[in-house]
């Protein structure tokens, strides 16, 4: 089993104590295991059981349901090519095999000198724009042979690939860090003054005065 460094188990220790129930800070730590060790195999699921107390079936469920983790040796340019029904109707197998052609390695693979590795992922949120393949973070759509080999140029000479990336993703990771304007402060709601308690009668006050007409009458 492998075991975290010193500072990915304090790290994860952190987690851990941010969630009033452990199994919450699961997604967050296998994050903390693909830096630690590189992606995340059978030791790696194990070692994050093991240091979260919870059963080794429940971290593989997650590990291997999302493709943000990697069970193999990847690349430096991660490529994860849609394999998803929309996406193939449109050509998607059809990129994955010039993408295969042009790096001579199959689907999850890397290449010899670790620069690219290729992966079959499912939909990634683009149907309406396929096919599709995430770079790492960046996204590019409307996939044909020509953009493929444009993007694998501009990684090769280390250069952002710029107007490939999906417009409206490129927009957002160049968008300003901006913070929201507090709220007003609540009004303070009015509010009547209240009226005086009225004064009970005093206890003499209370007995009923006689009444004048009799005392004429015994006169």
């Amino acid at each position: 089993m492998k075991e975290f460094s010193a500072a990915a188990r304090q790290e994860a220790e952190g987690y851990l104590g941010k969630y009033p129930k452990k199994e919450a800070a699961l997604l967050p730590i296998l994050h903390l295991a693909q830096k630690d060790f590189g992606f995340i195999d059978d030791e790696a699921e194990l070692a994050v059981a093991d240091l979260m107390g919870i059963s080794p079936i429940s971290v593989r469920e997650a590990s291997r349901f999302y493709f943000m983790y990697h069970h193999h040796p990847i690349g430096k340019f991660h490529l994860q090519v849609c394999q998803n029904i929309t996406c193939t109707i449109m050509g998607a197998e059809t990129i994955l095999s010039h993408l295969k052609d042009k790096l001579g390695i199959e689907a999850e693979q890397r290449t010899e000198d670790e620069l690219f590795s290729i992966e079959r992922v499912e939909c990634i949120a683009c149907c309406d724009v396929g096919p599709a393949m995430l770079i790492n973070e960046d996204l590019v759509t409307n996939l044909t042979a020509e953009k493929v080999d444009a993007v694998l140029d501009k990684c090769r000479d280390g250069q952002e690939l710029g107007d490939l990336v999906t417009s409206a993703v490129r927009r957002i990771k160049e968008a300003p860090v901006t913070q929201a304007a507090p709220p007003p402060p609540a009004e303070t709601p009015k509010t009547e003054a209240p009226e005086p308690p009225q004064e009970e009668p005093k206890a003499d006050e209370k007995k009923e005065k006689p009444d004048a007409s009799a005392d004429k009458e015994t006169e």
